[in-house]
């Protein structure tokens, strides 16, 4: 007997691989990078990219709020209006991210913003350069990743999370190739390059492919950029915005303050049991990014008590993955010692602190989707 499988189950099956692979890569970077620029080295750039990870609130909401637009307009066949409001979001955003790497940019140059980072001695002469490759490539990435959300919201999500992976792929195979070659004589201005330079330009070709091809119907143009729109996408936005602003303070300070407070070895000591912990947000990841468009689509057509029976499902999944962690916590040092060589000794009170922190953040994933 042939087994049908519905669109949802498809696509949570592509973004459970394509995730996993994600993840396979985003461990495999530890020893790698450990071994690459050592314990102190590597808790700087864990803190360095963190940091300069907050960028990527800056897309002002935007992005959020075009992937519910891009329901609305696509559950309505109303690509005329789409295609208007997509090249005015661009626009916007583009706006937007040009003022605010400016502002860095400014700030790293003029603001004397060292004193707020413990820097190791070797990269002093290096790191306003660093900062400011960082920042311009983080700004062009934010700016070309908008295409993923028009995906996401055209529900083509399986589609969004296997381009989202490539740059990780790209990236891993390029610290293996370097780990073993070696090309540079400064190590750690050899790691921004293989992050700053291969995210841009991925997602310039996917977005050139997507908008000739697949997407050419409502490719962004100039001439389409609609003023009346403005005012609503920034409107809009705001409230994604506000949130995204909040999680800085919740999710985004933790690799800065430890540097800031204690030293670059605690960074590494705290990242690497994240990371490990982690494992339960890319679960619960699994199971939401297909499900956003679809809870979106339903709102939209006013199907309330749908909305409930997804939100039952979801917090049943949730129990699931505490169950996995607490997995996690009985195979956590042999894990450690895997993940870092050795290098490193992450002390159980951590471990039990960080299940319960990722635990929480899971949780809220849930309310943030069906808020």
């Amino acid at each position: 007997m042939k087994v049908q499988l519905s669109k949802l189950e498809i696509d949570t099956i592509v973004i459970l691989f394509a995730r996993f692979i994600g993840f396979l890569s985003y461990y495999l970077s530890i020893p790698i990078l450990l071994n690459i620029l050592g314990t102190a080295d590597y808790g700087f750039w864990i803190m360095l990219s963190s940091v300069l990870n907050w960028v990527y609130v800056f897309d002002f909401g935007i992005g959020l709020s075009l992937k519910n637009k891009v329901v609305e307009f696509s559950t309505n066949n109303n690509n005329k209006d789409l295609k208007e409001y997509i090249s005015t979001s661009y626009y916007i955003l583009g706006i937007c991210l040009v003022i605010l790497m400016l502002i860095l940019i400014s700030l790293v140059y003029f603001g004397n913003i060292k004193q707020l980072f413990h820097i190791p001695n070797k990269i002093v002469p290096i790191f306003n350069m660093v900062l400011s490759i960082m920042i311009v490539s983080i700004c062009i990435t934010l700016f070309l990743k908008l295409v993923l959300n028009i995906l996401h919201g055209l529900h083509k999500t399986a589609l969004a999370e296997t381009i989202n992976v490539l740059p990780q792929l790209i990236i891993i195979v390029s610290l293996l190739i370097y780990n073993y070659a070696g090309f540079f004589e400064d190590n750690f201005l050899a790691i921004v390059q293989i992050h700053t330079l291969t995210l841009p330009i991925i997602f310039a070709l996917i977005t050139i492919i997507l908008f000739k091809y697949k997407l050419a119907y409502i490719r962004p143009i100039f001439s389409k950029i609609n003023q009346r729109y403005s005012r609503e996408i920034l409107v809009s936005a705001s409230s994604f915005f506000l949130i995204q602003l909040s999680n800085i303070g919740i999710y985004s300070t933790d690799s800065y303050l430890i540097s800031y407070f204690f030293n670059n070895e605690s960074v590494a000591v705290y990242s690497v049991c994240y990371k490990y912990f982690n494992v339960l947000v890319f679960l619960m990841g699994v199971f939401m990014t297909p499900i956003w468009p679809i809870v979106t689509q339903k709102y939209i057509q006013g199907q309330v008590n749908e909305i409930k029976k997804i939100r039952l499902k979801l917090f049943k999944i949730w129990i699931l993955i505490l169950i996995v962690g607490v997995c996690l916590i009985f195979t956590s040092d042999y894990f450690y010692s895997i993940l870092t060589n050795n290098k490193l000794f992450i002390p159980n009170y951590l471990t039990y602190i960080m299940f319960i922190y990722v635990s929480s953040i899971t949780l809220s994933m849930i309310h943030g989707l069906l808020l």
